[in-house]
């Protein structure tokens, strides 16, 4: 589950105990998916904390996807072909975003 959780850009929390999933419709919930840690109505606090780490990962996303289209070559000139290793069909897609020039894509 945490595999398609990740492959369909779901934030996904394993293995939480006695979380009365039947009384959260509804409420405002904060899922670190990272410290495996889901919050029930989160603390402004809480809240403002991740916002800001939504945009750090936004930026640093950003980032890397502009490096995507750039040679995978080391310093001395030696070309490194860029392979995903794909276990479900699902996972071929975040792989094709980062750049088909990346290498082969097995699955």
């Amino acid at each position: 589950m945490a595999i398609l959780a990740r492959a369909l850009g779901i934030p996904a929390v394993m293995g939480v105990d006695e979380l009365p999933v039947g009384r959260l419709d509804g409420e405002q919930l904060v899922v670190d998916g990272y410290q495996s840690r889901v919050f029930v109505r989160p603390s402004k606090a809480i809240r403002q904390e991740f916002r800001r780490l939504q945009k750090e990962e936004l930026e640093l996303s950003n980032e890397l996807r502009a490096l995507t289209d750039l040679p995978a070559d080391t310093q001395d000139g030696q070309h490194i072909p860029l392979y995903a290793n794909t276990g479900l069909l699902s996972d071929i897609t975040p792989s094709l975003r980062c750049g088909r020039r990346c290498g082969a894509v097995s699955h």
